[in-house]
């Protein structure tokens, strides 16, 4: 117990650095878009720096003039927007937001709530231009997504040449804007979509006007839609999944999903990558070596969250490559 508090110490300490570090970057490039696109940039930097003497910027051939703090926030927020823009199209249709971009050569359009822009612009920046998913190797197989969101990863897959990609997203106002994002796009011939969760076995009914973000987890709400959740071995049974690759952000689900399921079932998939959260790696970690998967932890993250009777948390992907495995125990299907 002591040694385990003290690896999560230790843990939440790195965390903390490594997360300073990984914004350096985009600070640096926010600043140079700031330094290079608006006039008035010295100014506006001093003033942050504590340095409030009243200044006009002009960006974009919009003149702003700054005048007292509130005025500082509103500059700031408007620079923000115009940064946005610099790297993705930005628009708004159908009362929903949208961002434009290209990506292996085809154009893509991803619409989100207008209240979540910021959330949607750092999904489509993680797994289209950061390459999060690319150790998958989809090409020619099945690929499970659970945790759709947007549809963000299911078209990401689809590009990246799934032969067909089921995909599960529980919470009903994010599944419709999934839905058109992927007709939209061009992809609803190979992405069948499901407005329903994974984990264990069962339903939720949730509230039909429920807003959630790629960080909300599902609980049930007493709502007036009652949302199908399936086990593991429903789904590979059901798509008849075989030597497929397997993708899980679901925010917490992924605890039961795992532990309902069989090595048997397991090995239905080739690859494996999920994201876990709050409980850290060590269960899931231990059912897939078991089912004759190499593992292999990274990105850790170590934080408090009071909501839990232990507070010490810890997130972070895990990659699993299943070993050699025969097409007779393949074939022998789910029990």
């Amino acid at each position: 117990m002591i040694l385990n508090r003290l690896r999560w110490e230790i843990g939440y300490r790195a965390s903390t650095i490594r997360r300073m570090l990984k914004r350096i970057p985009e600070r640096f490039a926010y600043a140079r878009f700031v330094r290079r696109n608006m006039q008035g940039s010295s100014r506006f930097f001093l003033w942050k720096l504590g340095f409030k003497s009243p200044f006009t910027a002009v960006i974009r051939g919009k003149k702003v003039e700054v005048r007292d703090e509130r005025d500082r926030i509103e500059l700031s927020s408007y620079l923000h927007d115009v940064f946005l823009h610099s790297r993705f199209r930005m628009g708004e249709e159908y009362g929903l937001a949208y961002a434009e971009f290209e990506f292996m050569k085809k154009q893509l359009r991803f619409y989100f709530r207008k209240e979540l822009t910021q959330d949607a612009i750092e999904v489509l920046e993680w797994y289209f231009l950061g390459g999060q998913y690319e150790k998958l190797k989809a090409k020619d197989r099945d690929v499970l997504d659970i945790g759709a969101n947007i549809g963000d990863t299911a078209i990401y897959f689809a590009l990246r040449g799934a032969k067909r990609v089921v995909s599960l997203e529980v919470f009903p106002v994010t599944f419709e804007i999934a839905k058109l994002n992927i007709q939209k796009n061009g992809f609803a011939e190979i992405i069948s979509l499901l407005n329903e969760g994974a984990g264990a076995s069962g339903s939720l009914n949730l509230d039909r006007s429920l807003l959630a973000s790629r960080s909300s987890e599902a609980h049930e709400s007493g709502g007036d839609i009652s949302v199908r959740i399936n086990s593991l071995s429903e789904i590979v049974a059901r798509f008849g999944l075989q030597d497929a690759v397997l993708k899980i952000n679901c925010e917490g689900c992924e605890y039961d999903l795992f532990s309902g399921a069989s090595g048997e079932v397991l090995r239905h998939f080739s690859q494996i990558m999920l994201e876990y959260h709050y409980h850290g790696a060590g269960s899931i970690s231990k059912i897939l070596k078991q089912a004759g998967f190499s593992v292999k932890i990274f990105d850790r993250e170590y934080f408090y969250n009071r909501d839990f009777a232990e507070p010490r948390c810890e997130s972070g992907f895990i990659f699993a490559t299943r070993q050699r495995t025969s097409s007779i125990e393949l074939s022998r299907g789910v029990g």
